[in-house]
């Protein structure tokens, strides 16, 4: 009963993701949210940028009635779109970056936005050719934003718009009208057994997630969580993205799964926190030069998507000696 009342206080005290992005900058602004690249973005910086990105969607006429679907990799203009979104009341539409057309097709027609950020390009697609010939049978997009060069027609540059003025007043109104029970992401299901289904989550169910697991995996300010996983699922975005987000704690993310280059990262700037699928875990203590002392700063590993045999789990407990191994379905 503690735990529980204790989990109404926290709750009552943000009510929107809004407010939980605007308060850690005001207490926490200088210490770093995201370090991606060897790039190390403070909490004020990241909500300057999602300021920034607010106030050029509004302009835009980009509003709560909206919704903005986003195909990027693990990196932190993901988050930017997501913020900015969550500030001005509309609802991202997470896209793998993976999908095929077919894919995009469906889950864009079944959701309807009216936006679309992708990368121009990434792991061997050109998004210019690869949206060029589905366009027709895209109706509902009125926008097309591209992180990166590209002669996609009347596209609009992501890193302009972050870079643009924010105005003040103008996310004030925004955000003052925001309501918790307002559609803010939107998750698709992998479809096993038939169509995806498209997960609508609320700004009161991401508040009412993002505080517990915060304190299930024990994060504070001075904890590194390493982030390969997509953003646009639960355990790169609703898990390890929003828990670090919630707790103060640095996100430390990776937008291709490279294992030499991550054991690095994690060895390198001692991360705490680490959340991957089982496969992930068993490729890096199959590298060559693998030692259970490169994981030694990790204090809390967890594990999704499909259930680890005992034969790795035993492999993470001799592997990772500090850490808590924690499943999460």
């Amino acid at each position: 009963m503690f735990e529980r009342n204790e989990m109404v206080e926290l709750l009552h005290r943000e009510k929107t993701l809004a407010e939980t992005i605007t308060r850690r900058a005001e207490k926490r602004g200088g210490q770093t949210a995201i370090i991606f690249n060897d790039e190390k973005i403070t909490f004020k910086q990241l909500n300057d940028k999602i300021d920034s990105l607010a106030t050029a969607f509004l302009k835009m006429g980009i509003s709560a009635k909206d919704r903005i679907a986003v195909i990027l990799p693990t990196r932190p203009e993901f988050l930017y779109v997501w913020y900015a979104a969550s500030k001005i009341g509309a609802a991202v539409v997470g896209l793998n970056f993976r999908y095929r057309e077919e894919e995009i097709i469906y889950m864009v027609n079944n959701s309807k936005p009216s936006v679309l950020v992708c990368i121009n390009e990434f792991a061997g697609t050109n998004y210019n050719n690869f949206l060029t010939p589905i366009l027709p049978k895209l109706p509902t997009i009125k926008h097309f934003i591209f992180l990166g060069t590209t002669p996609f027609p009347n596209a609009l540059n992501l890193e302009k718009l972050i870079n643009e003025k924010a105005d003040p007043s103008l996310i004030s109104k925004s955000v003052a009208a925001l309501k918790p029970e307002g559609d803010n992401f939107i998750i698709y299901t992998s479809g096993t057994t038939g169509r995806p289904k498209g997960a609508v989550l609320t700004q009161k169910s991401i508040i009412a997630m993002m505080q517990p697991w915060a304190k299930n995996l024990g994060l504070n300010e001075t904890d590194k969580m390493f982030c390969i996983l997509p953003l646009n699922h639960v355990g790169g975005g609703t898990i390890q993205a929003l828990s670090t987000l919630a707790s103060g704690a640095t996100l430390v993310m990776m937008d291709m799964f490279v294992p030499a280059r991550a054991l690095d990262l994690i060895q390198r700037l001692k991360c705490t926190a680490f959340g991957a699928v089982p496969t992930i875990y068993a490729i890096l203590f199959s590298l060559p030069d693998f030692r259970k002392e490169m994981l030694s700063s990790v204090k809390v590993a967890a594990y999704g998507g499909a259930a680890a045999s005992p034969d790795l789990l035993q492999k993470m407990k001799d592997n990772m000696p500090n850490a808590v191994i924690m499943a999460c379905y």
